[in-house]
């Protein structure tokens, strides 16, 4: 089988993607299907056809076909791309590729910086499971270093600097690039000002503001203060029939996931940021585990993620792999904050736990 590109912003023109014989580090504009496991159950509404083992995505406004003796992905999608994402395409196409190659190549994840490395060094690479999970949070709480919720705004100045050209204040929820002097404020509408996002919604661990949740570098992320309000406490998930959608994609509406309860909200951020947040929703399951004593909510139960969020962000996961800009951000923090999100350095880790 051929392997077989998701572009991130569709195009007008059906684009041939040949897959060289020596898979190149294919720009996150590229991107794979979904990979085993994958619970289409959880994406109701949604056609799949499965090639391989391989899912793939199959709805009103895009298609794919493989053909295995060309090595052609053809690639029709009905909406218009950005020049970058165009020639993003013309770079994996024009790299050229022959009959035989080996193209099933899962998306790439970047690789680890040397710091990353020699941080996890002492996690044994044998541990599985709970004793991974008890090993990664007793490193992880013990080099905390626990910041104000006040020094978050001076932290944010020095992450995601260049991120989608933005040299100031990177938005996760918004397109808007800050200055540190538009945060909240009054706001009445979306681009008014940022405020500090606790991206794990702080009621679902009863609200407390110590010693390291409330204010916690990894998961408190700036975010527009009305697209803020307007997730209010929702859980993550696909949405349908979106009552709101924000200038860089993310998304209020019903929520389209089993395991929800029929008519329930969720909030789905862009597909380029859904492995960041799934990220961070693992590092949160283990950073807290056995630290909260509340609350059993849609998504969680107290640190735990519930079965329904936690498949889905493994897929979130597989299909939005780590890019440098995330490990970038993770490297940042670590010299803030003192301790990183392992799942940011080395992604597998998240295959050796079978429960967060």
């Amino acid at each position: 089988m051929v392997y077989a590109g998701d572009l991130k912003s569709p195009i007008r023109k059906d684009v041939r993607v040949r897959v060289p014989p020596a898979p190149p580090a294919i720009s996150k504009c590229v991107r794979a299907f979904f990979r085993p496991p994958f619970s289409t159950s959880l994406y109701e509404g949604w056609q799949f056809a499965s090639v391989d083992g391989w899912t793939h995505r199959v709805d009103t406004t895009s298609r794919y076909t493989c053909s295995v003796f060309r090595q052609v992905v053809l690639v029709a999608l009905a909406l218009s791309a950005s020049a970058a994402c165009r020639d993003d395409v013309r770079t994996v196409a024009d790299a050229g590729g022959g009959a035989g190659a080996d193209a099933t190549v899962p998306p790439e994840h970047a690789s680890p910086t040397a710091a990353g490395v020699a941080y996890f060094a002492d996690i044994g690479s044998g541990l599985t499971g709970p004793e991974l999970v008890g090993a990664l949070h007793r490193k992880l709480a013990a080099d905390h270093v626990s910041l104000s919720f006040d020094a978050l705004y001076d932290a944010y100045q020095a992450l995601d600097q260049g991120r989608e050209g933005c040299t100031g204040i990177y938005d996760f929820y918004s397109s808007k690039c800050w200055q540190p002097e538009q945060a909240c404020g009054n706001y009445t509408r979306e681009g008014d000002c940022f405020n500090r996002e606790h991206s794990w919604p702080k009621s679902w661990w009863g609200g407390a503001t110590a010693p390291n949740q409330h204010q916690d570098l990894v998961a408190v992320i700036p975010a527009d203060g009305f697209v803020n309000n307007t997730r209010s406490q929702l859980p993550l998930g696909p949405v349908i029939s979106a009552t709101y959608t924000s200038s860089n994609g993310s998304k209020r509406g019903l929520c389209n996931v089993a395991g929800t309860e029929p008519g329930s909200a969720c909030f789905e951020p862009p597909d380029a940021l859904k492995g960041d947040f799934a990220r961070i929703y693992f590092y949160m399951a283990v950073r807290y585990e056995g630290e909260f004593s509340c609350c059993a909510e849609t998504a969680v139960n107290r640190a735990d993620l519930v079965p329904w969020q936690e498949t889905m962000l493994r897929d979130w996961h597989a299909i939005d792999p780590v890019d440098i800009a995330e490990r970038n951000r993770n490297e940042d923090i670590f010299g803030i904050q003192r301790n990183r999100n392992p799942f940011v350095d080395y992604p597998t880790f998240v295959d050796r736990i079978d429960d967060f």
